[in-house]
């Protein structure tokens, strides 16, 4: 359909310009003489111009679209978008769990990284680390904290299983070496 339309294009404006480029050259066929072949192979050639200038558009064309192809694979293949999951809930029944969204970054037995984040502020501060304990047929992950950070020792003693809670903690799939001397003692 897009040749189909681009023909139209062309033929509107090929056209036009064909048929003064015809009167043109008739014009000057009645100051001098011009044989018929002369005159049949300047309107060939000029067919010929209008002709590669079209291909040179539909060429400029295609070109531009295959750039923007390229530059979208090219995005995409670089561009990594990673969402921590969601925390679901906040359990302190026996020590302090977390209930976790499914995520396919996440291991039975791995250890993670727990962070506190308000939403109005950037800076997520390091509660401690814990380790995925279990992930049930629906996907859920629960994680057990097992070592925290001593400077935000108030703020993981008044988590509460509540929506704002919930969304401030961040979980992520990774421990520092610093962290991990915590653990190894």
């Amino acid at each position: 359909m897009e040749n189909w339309i681009i023909g139209v294009i062309c033929s509107a404006v090929i056209a036009p310009f064909v048929g003064w480029a015809v009167t043109l050259i008739w014009r000057y066929a009645k100051k001098k003489y011009i044989e018929r072949r002369t005159f049949v192979e300047k309107i060939k050639k000029c067919i010929d111009w209008i002709d590669a200038v079209a291909q040179k558009e539909t060429l400029q064309q295609a070109a531009e679209k295959i750039s923007d192809i390229s530059d979208k694979i090219n995005r995409k293949k670089y561009m990594v978008v990673y969402n921590l999951p969601e925390v679901k809930a906040i359990d302190r029944s026996d020590g302090l769990r977390f209930v976790v969204e499914k995520n396919e970054w996440y291991v039975q037995g791995a250890f993670v990284s727990i962070y506190h984040q308000q939403p109005d502020n950037e800076i997520e501060n390091l509660l401690g680390i814990g380790f995925v304990e279990t992930i049930n047929a629906q996907g859920n992950i629960q994680i057990v904290f097992t070592e925290q950070n001593n400077k935000f020792k108030d703020l993981i003693n008044r988590l509460q299983n509540n929506k704002n809670d919930c969304k401030a903690i961040k979980i992520k799939p990774a421990i520092t070496k610093e962290m991990l001397s915590w653990v190894v003692k």
